[in-house]
């Protein structure tokens, strides 16, 4: 499974370097989101949803995100679930408002 465009776009802010402009994870994240329009943050939330509900591998999961233009690898088991799961929380909050 490939990742679709909507998270290669929003991956684009996980380049070498980058993580020096936000004091944590939840700033780069909402960062990278705010970069996407509202409805790129949709698809990517249901793509996510969708994706995290059939439980799939972690393997795969970091198959998907290597798929992306990110230079910032997750080796840790389930450290890319839990990304992906704070990508669509954080997107849920921001549509909500």
């Amino acid at each position: 499974m490939l990742a679709p465009k909507e998270l290669k776009r929003f991956a684009i802010g996980f380049i070498q370097g980058s993580s020096a402009d936000y004091s944590s994870a939840q700033q780069w994240i909402d960062a990278a989101i705010g970069q996407l329009n509202v409805t790129e943050k949709r698809a990517l939330k249901k793509y996510l949803d969708d994706l995290l509900a059939g439980n799939p591998a972690e393997a795969m999961l970091q198959r998907i995100w290597n798929d992306t233009p990110a230079d910032y690898y997750m080796t840790a088991h389930g450290s890319v679930r839990g990304f992906f799961k704070m990508i669509s929380e954080t997107i849920a909050r921001q549509l909500s408002r």
